[in-house]
Formats: structure tokens, sequence, C-alpha cells
């Protein structure tokens, strides 16, 4: 009986550390082997094929490796970190190691990146320029329409965030059966232009909070003149 019970305490290490060691091993498996993203029209079997190939459904390695998505590192540094504490036994040490991998990640994931290319910033603004000074009187509404979707689609892209950029285009989406053909102010397209190019200056001062507060104050304005204003565009007169 004192054998078998002095042998309690090693088989509950070796369990422990089994456990730890197989969660960790699982972690970095998903996170080499499995898409981090996931597009709406594909499964998880279709998509598995692409692990290793492009951003839509490349897997977190590849992404970090060569998608321009260094921040994931953090994921594989948390992981990295939970593979080291299998190795120690149950107690303080191994949960502070534990607690510091889980924290690395998800510091890493909350802090990935906004960025912004140079290039498309540049092209975003010119045409929210347009818009701001003439555009909002001379442009179809059609055109009005999709220069607002690819400056919010831009940004939703430049996010690295991939469930961000669908749910935006898929809004968009909605939104185009039913806006080409609304007709009341215009005025609102040159406003909505000038707070467009308001949180293009916050993106390129790097600024990402007070892009933020404009982009969520732009969103509320939006939102509040859709439902309360009844904004929708206003055809062009027939010259």
């Amino acid at each position: 009986m004192a054998e078998m019970a002095a042998a309690q305490p090693g088989i509950g290490q070796r369990k422990n550390r089994r456990v730890v060691l197989g969660w960790a091993l699982f972690g970095l498996a998903a996170f080499v082997l499995l898409p981090w993203y996931f597009p709406q029209n594909l499964t998880l079997w279709k998509s598995l094929p692409g692990v290793f190939g492009g951003a839509e459904t490349a897997g977190g390695l590849t992404q970090a490796l060569r998608h321009q998505k260094p921040w994931l590192w953090s994921g594989a540094a948390g992981l990295l970190l939970a593979l080291a504490a299998a190795r120690l036994p149950a107690g303080r040490a191994q949960g502070r190691l534990l607690l510091a991998g889980a924290g690395i990640g998800l510091i890493g994931l909350l802090a990935s990146g906004f960025i912004a290319d140079p290039a498309e910033l540049s092209a975003v603004r010119r045409q929210q320029e347009l818009i701001a000074n003439t555009g909002w009187k001379t442009m179809t509404p059609i055109e009005l329409f999709e220069s607002n979707s690819q400056f919010h689609e831009t940004l939703a892209k430049w996010s690295g965030n991939r469930f961000i950029l669908q749910a935006v285009r898929r809004t968009d989406q909605l939104r185009r059966l039913v806006e080409y053909r609304q007709a009341r102010s215009r005025e609102p397209r040159q406003t909505q232009a000038k707070e467009h190019l308001e949180i293009l200056d916050a993106i390129a001062a790097h600024d990402a909070l007070k892009a933020a507060s404009l982009m969520r104050a732009h969103l509320e304005g939006a939102r509040r003149g859709k439902v309360y204003g009844g904004e929708a565009f206003v055809a062009p007169a027939p010259p």
C-alpha cells in the first residue's frame, strides 16, 4: 500500500505532462496544417489543399512566412512555451510558463498589424478627394457607391483579418441591391468623403486610435442617416 501511495504522485505527474504535451503538439500541428482563415465558399476539406499556398487558405506558418503576417509568430511562440512547460512537473513553474505562453499568443494576436499599403492608400485618397471636391455632384450613383465600398473594403483588407474583409464585402453585396436606385440627397456623399479623408490622414500618421475613433463616428453617422434621415443618392440631372 505504501508503495502504491508513493507511486501515485509520479503517475499523476506523467499524466499531466502528457496532457500538456498533447495539447501543445495539437496546437502546433493546427498552426501548420490547418487554414488560418476559412473562406465562406469553401469547406475545411476543400481548403486543406491550399494550406501551403495562397493567403485565402494558407495555414498560420505559411501566412507568417509568405503572406506578410509576422504577428502570427506570437501564436507559434506561445505554443512553443507550452511545449517547454510540458517538460516541467506540475506546479507553479509550469503554470507560470503556460500563462506566459497564453499571454504572448493573445497579446500578439490582439496587436495583429493593421498595415496600410502605401500605393493603395494614395489611390484611395485620390478617389476620395475627387468625390469631396466635385465628384459628389457629377459622379453617377453607381460610381459613388462603388467608391465608398472600395474605401471600406480596402481598410478591411489592411486589418489582415479575413473575417472582417468577408463581412464588409458581404454587407456591400447586400447594400448594392438597393442603393443604386435610392434617390434623395447628394450632399451626404461629400461629407462622407471628407470623413474618409480624415480617417486616411490618421492612418497615414500611424495614429490607430484616432483612425478607429473617426471610423466609429463615421459609421454611426451613416447609420443614423440611413435610419432617421432617409439618405440616398440622387440621379444626376440630364444634360
